[in-house]
């Protein structure tokens, strides 16, 4: 990710350098206090204003991009580990209100979050790792100018596109379901998620 030099030199830092950091110490470290600059060389430069020096150099936006998102994944991870960070599923049940979802939505989706996801193809005994699963109820649907998108839920038709409440969704490839026109209301798809 570029060359950077990652030696924190400020007051109380002893010297202390981010090769001895976990990922996710220099992700607190990054959001106490820093900004990004544009280098007179048009590559970036984070400057952490906590110990009022330069923590990296020489990034391009792709490499900026990937730190962050890298801490990201650091920090999911860092979470998923915390002793009472996943809670209990029925605190789920217990706090909804029927305030932006209909209790009717709320059971929907409740029952198929209670379905159970069954591989439907095992490559493991091929000496391959790969699982590849099902993911029930997605929907397909083509946008007025052309784009695709997959959405967890039924989307609902807008002026110019389709969306759902959740954004739970992503763009495919356009020339995906050539048959699929602007017109026509979304169709149900199975989505095979494949580990690798």
């Amino acid at each position: 990710m570029g060359n950077h030099r990652w030696t924190i030199t400020g007051p109380g830092a002893r010297g202390r350098r981010f090769e001895s950091c976990s990922i996710h110490e220099l992700k607190i470290l990054n959001n106490m206090g820093a900004f990004i600059a544009r280098q007179p060389n048009g590559l970036l430069c984070r400057f952490s204003t906590v110990v009022d020096c330069i923590t990296h150099y020489n990034m391009t936006e792709e490499d900026y991009i990937e730190l962050c998102a890298e801490n990201a994944r650091e920090d999911a991870r860092y979470n998923l580990q915390r002793k009472n960070f996943i809670r209990p599923y029925e605190e789920v049940l217990d706090h909804f209100a029927p305030n932006n979802m209909t209790r009717e939505e709320f059971d929907a989706l409740c029952e198929v979050m209670s379905s159970p996801v069954k591989p439907i193809c095992d490559n493991r005994k091929n000496g391959n790792s790969q699982l590849e699963y099902a993911a029930p109820h997605c929907w397909v649907a083509r946008n007025k100018k052309g784009t695709l998108t997959l959405f967890e839920q039924i989307p609902r038709r807008c002026e110019n596109h389709w969306w759902d409440r959740d954004y739970q969704s992503c763009e495919l490839e356009p020339d995906y379901f050539p048959d699929l026109k602007w017109e026509d209301e979304p169709i149900e798809v199975e989505l095979i998620i494949r580990a690798i």
